[in-house]
């Protein structure tokens, strides 16, 4: 995979979206020429648009079959934004733009590469978790018993990779330590950790926190972790938002923010999905012992407090 860097806005002309599923016939209209080499001008029932000569198995002049699942989608850009390639076809690039986690086409001439991505980025190509899809987890206040399954989690090479700085080896006392100082932060409101529980049995299948600012006590930094077997259901983003509600409503902070490091696409694609903008790139070099690279600052602003106002106004009516 490679990422690319945009050096001319692009604007979709138009918003309506041709949609073909895998096997769906089509019919090409060839009266229709493009400046784009390679596309066809295509109909589905009472759909049309434009469609990539390579993905249809032509079993006539006018008639054919789409190979693959096809959107038209294009991508509204900004010049200098970051997109990842999935795949070229015909002149265009089909790509995730970074700031909006969006998947859609940008021509190449309006593109420039300039790195490749590590292959951990292919999960941005998985099937998003659904909102309504039902999670069986809660939050819940770190116990002592939830060291032993700390202590486990966090030997996870995978698990531990975009962490802060932890032990070497991890050891049980360590996450004894961890959780001691949770319940010292938590009486010096300092700082709010919670289990992330499986609502079955109770076990701590995660961790997630809020981290007050020491010089604006409006502002929470969030983090978390989850063991590897639970990723890809919905549990963190479940616990997100939860967090997001505590934090607001019960914390009544202005602003969520978060660091992540360049290559961990899984949370930048967690908080976008979760309400959280992009808002720059730190200025201090972050590392752990297994990498070092920029850090990408998010943050989601309290769009709870008009709500909180208005509802006070009422109570006074």
């Amino acid at each position: 995979m490679k990422r690319y860097i945009v050096k001319k806005r692009w604007i979709p002309e138009n918003s309506r979206l041709f949609m073909l599923k895998e096997g769906e016939d089509i019919s090409i209209v060839r009266g229709k020429k493009s400046e784009w080499k390679g596309w066809l001008f295509c109909k589905a029932g009472d759909n049309s648009g434009w469609v990539p000569e390579e993905i249809i198995n032509f079993t006539s002049t006018s008639q054919g079959k789409i190979t693959e699942d096809y959107s038209s989608k294009e991508l509204y850009v900004r010049v200098g934004e970051p997109v990842i390639e999935i795949k070229k076809m015909a002149g265009w690039l089909w790509c995730i733009q970074e700031r909006t986690a969006e998947v859609g086409w940008l021509p190449l001439k309006i593109l420039v590469e300039y790195e490749k991505v590590s292959d951990e980025a292919q999960f941005l190509l998985t099937k998003i978790v659904s909102r309504e899809t039902p999670v069986m987890s809660k939050l819940r206040q770190l116990e002592e018993r939830d060291a032993q399954k700390i202590c486990r989690i966090l030997k996870d090479g995978e698990v531990r990779r975009f962490l802060a700085e932890l032990p070497n080896p991890y050891k049980l006392e360590d996450a004894r330590q961890f959780i001691r100082f949770a319940g010292e932060w938590l009486k010096n409101k300092a700082a709010f950790h919670f289990a992330i529980a499986n609502d079955e049995n109770d076990e701590l299948i995660g961790v997630i926190g809020i981290r007050i600012d020491e010089k604006r006590r409006d502002i929470g930094h969030i983090g978390f972790w989850l063991e590897k077997k639970h990723w890809n259901k919905g549990f963190t983003r479940k616990s997100i938002s939860e967090m997001v509600e505590f934090s607001f409503h019960k914390l009544q902070l202005k602003f969520l923010r978060a660091e992540v490091f360049d290559s961990n696409f899984s949370t930048k694609r967690l908080l976008i999905t979760s309400g959280f903008e992009l808002i720059g790139i730190s200025s201090k070099p972050l590392s752990n012992s297994i990498i070092s690279e920029p850090v990408f600052l998010y943050e989601k602003k309290n769009d709870f407090k008009d709500i909180c106002v208005s509802r006070e106004t009422e109570n006074q009516n």
